[in-house]
């Protein structure tokens, strides 16, 4: 498998847009569906962009079911509805490439004994084209395959031959030139580089009155941080989504850990066409796609799985069951948030579901009318309906969820789905494996310093503490509990042109300066927000097993001394820790910097192979003959190295460190893999701070250093909140 380069990937992949669909409930076919979803998403043409040509568009598309008349009529009269699937693909222009696509398509269909029937160009007018989209316009043609029907197994088998042959797309450098948009025996895609109004002048499939369905999911794409191209347009396989997902470099590195934990009992040795799970070139929105069809594919149902994906913000919701509760906080053991404000219409071609993610930052409305007819989108009066033929109205609030079940002709609402999913397995049975670990640091004025008087001093220079730090910052963290208040700017200069030392830390500055839109408040939006760390060898993500939840607890991922302590001497059936120093002899060249390094990441993985599911990382012990290595740099290289050989799922990493003391240090450890952060250093300069006569003259200090040490956390705490 070729490596990608992620280098600056992340930093441009985010999408802002216009999402919806329009569905008859009781499953009525008919061509009228089908326009007033183009109707729609043309209503929507503002929540798009258009280049300099005032014709390219970022994107837009429409997801129906399959057209079976229609594709009877123009393609074969022996197609027999359920009997048949169809992909559509964009192919490159390139004959040799394009060759070499139709091999690799076919050699998996006839090796999965999935039997061809033929291919269709589809008609297109590119007059109608702007420039930029014109340069890149695929060869776009539908494939039709025999299936026996379009059962959950059949959609699988059309899943695992299209990873398959995916796969075969990398290995032979075609990944960036082919994709297949959709490939399925109950829905079809339409999408390209264009604005929604021209979506029935390119695709003239869309004007025939046979072109029949149930359902449109309908998407306009406004690129905010991507360039478009006809790949990333939406919708995309099973998903549509408004917003942006901003923990996406978190979210991708942790799938990607997770792969190689995918057990073959789901899939047999099929296992193996699964990674990458994450198709490298998409965008966010179409990496939560891949996921969400992985887990649906491997056995849940759509509403299950975007539930595990996006979940509410249950802890502090006084009207969620405890049922409920268990049931989203068993799905923290199993996937990370995707995370931002998003608004998402997905199906299966049975079931449509829209959720809205646990800010609530997108809108998403409805109206039903007395004809069964539902219109949901991200703005009202996209479709034109006659008020008094209205006799529902609504909207999805923040975590919510909203399905219409096509096969039984009814609307979910979102007390009754979560109501009905926390009880497909004994969650509360399951989340009472965790165990929870809250210990005290201290009792009254009791707490032993490890470094006092000048030794104190030679540590903190050692880590690069300054002055200002001690009298500004950690002053005011530990008499208000939160951090200074400063300005936006900074007239120092970025670290790579500085001429003085500076920490690692502060090379990352500006991951962490990008915001939502509108900006999350974390002072008035607390309740969504959590800090809550899981930590121990994480489960498979394709079954629920109460296996999934032997994890330990924390409230906070800054922890005392005392709970470090608990963690080093853990060693039994569920959790087993390792001290590893992060200290190096140093040359007088520092040339052996680099080898020690490499040591270090070696021991860490040693371990993990060993059975060693904690893995501390300590830089504790500095002095004259030893230094430290950054712990950033060993934190994400162990990360790094572990998700390369396979191995990240079955630990957590700790980090022991002097370096971290306010909450950017925290925030970019979290970022790189560290899950659990004892700043030790940083306690002992607090409580010497509390100590110090002058400091006493500024404030009232009660002679109880759990108050400082608690000021000091909370105010940590508060900042990784804000970031």
């Amino acid at each position: 498998m070729k490596e990608v380069d992620w280098s600056n990937f992340f930093e441009r992949n985010h999408d802002e847009c216009g999402v919806g669909f329009v569905a008859n409930v009781k499953g009525k076919r008919s061509h009228r569906i089908v326009l007033n979803g183009i109707r729609a998403v043309s209503n929507l043409s503002h929540r798009g962009a258009l280049s300099a040509d005032a014709k390219t568009g970022d994107g837009c598309g429409i997801l129906t079911r399959i057209p079976y008349k229609f594709l009877k009529k123009v393609f074969s009269p022996s197609l027999e509805e359920g009997k048949f699937a169809v992909g559509v693909v964009f192919l490159p222009r390139d004959d040799e490439y394009k060759s070499k696509a139709f091999k690799i398509i076919s050699d998996v269909l006839r090796s999965r004994g999935i039997e061809e029937i033929g291919w269709r160009k589809v008609p297109i007018r590119e007059e109608f084209l702007g420039e930029s989209a014109l340069k890149t316009l695929p060869d776009i043609q539908q494939l039709f395959v025999k299936v026996k029907d379009n059962s959950k197994s059949t959609e699988r088998n059309l899943y695992i031959a299209r990873k398959n042959i995916e796969y075969l797309f990398y290995e032979n450098n075609l990944d960036d030139k082919c994709y297949i948009v959709s490939f399925s025996s109950r829905t079809i895609v339409y999408k390209g580089l264009l604005i929604a109004s021209q979506l029935t002048n390119f695709f003239e499939d869309l004007n025939d009155e046979d072109f029949e369905s149930d359902f449109v999911i309908f998407h306009q794409r406004y690129s905010t941080n991507t360039l478009p191209n006809w790949f990333i347009a939406q919708p995309f396989r099973m998903l549509a989504h408004n917003g942006e997902i901003n923990t996406i470099q978190g979210n991708y590195y942790w799938m990607k850990s997770k792969e190689f934990s995918f057990s073959d009992d789901v899939w047999g040795d099929d296992t193996k066409y699964l990674r990458p799970v994450i198709w490298p070139y998409g965008s966010d929105s179409s990496q939560l796609d891949n996921v969400l069809e992985l887990l649906y594919m491997s056995g849940r149902d759509l509403i299950h799985s975007i539930m595990i994906l996006v979940p509410e913000a249950y802890k502090s919701n006084p009207f969620l069951s405890d049922d409920v509760k268990a049931f989203f906080e068993y799905n923290l053991t199993v996937s990370e948030p995707w995370d931002g404000p998003a608004a998402l219409v997905l199906t299966d071609g049975n079931v449509i579901v829209s959720a809205l993610d646990r800010n609530g930052l997108r809108p998403v409305r409805y109206v039903l009318t007395e004809d069964d007819e539902i219109i949901l989108g991200s703005e009202v009066g996209i479709v034109e309906v006659d008020d008094k033929k209205v006799v529902e109205k609504g909207k999805l609030g923040p975590g919510q969820i909203l399905a219409v079940d096509l096969s039984l002709g009814k609307i979910l609402k979102d007390r009754e789905i979560k109501e009905t999913y926390s009880k497909i397995n004994p969650y509360k049975e399951y989340v009472k494996n965790i165990v929870h670990v809250k210990i005290p640091d201290i009792s009254g004025i009791t707490y032993h310093k490890f470094f006092v008087g000048e030794e104190l001093i030679r540590q903190q220079r050692a880590f690069g503490y300054d002055e200002g730090e001690k009298t500004k910052q950690l002053s005011e963290m530990i008499v208000t509990g939160k951090e200074p208040i400063g300005s936006m700017g900074d007239d120092t200069p970025l670290p790579f042109f500085s001429f003085k030392p500076r920490s690692i830390f502060d090379y990352f500055k500006q991951r962490f300066a990008q915001v939502t839109n509108p900006p999350i408040d974390p002072y008035r939006e607390k309740i969504v927000m959590s800090l809550d760390t899981y930590v121990g060898s994480y489960g498979d993500m394709l079954r629920d097993s109460p296996n999934n939840t032997r994890l330990l607890k924390f409230y906070s991922p800054v922890i005392s001394n005392s709970e470090l302590s608990y963690l080093k001497n853990l060693n039994d059936s569920n959790f087993r820790s390792i001290v590893i120093k992060t200290l190096y002899k140093p040359d007088s060249t520092f040339s052996n910097f680099e080898k020690e390094l490499e040591r270090i990441i070696d021991d860490g993985v040693r371990a993990v192979k060993e059975g060693y599911n904690i893995i501390i990382l300590s830089d504790r012990g500095v002095n004259s003959e030893y230094a430290y290595i950054p712990i950033l740099l060993v934190s994400s290289g162990l990360h790094h190295r572990l998700i390369k050989e396979g191995l990240r799922s079955k630990c957590s990493i700790v980090a022991e460190t002097g370096e971290a003391r306010i909450d950017h240090h925290f925030a970019v450890l979290i970022g790189y893999g560290v899950s659990l952060i004892n700043p030790y250093l940083a306690y002992d300069t607090v409580i010497d701070i509390a100590q110090s006569e002058a400091f006493e003259k500024q404030v009232d200090l009660l002679s109880d250093y759990n108050a400082v040490l608690n000021n000091y956390k909370k105010a940590i705490i508060a900042g990784l909140y804000k970031i």
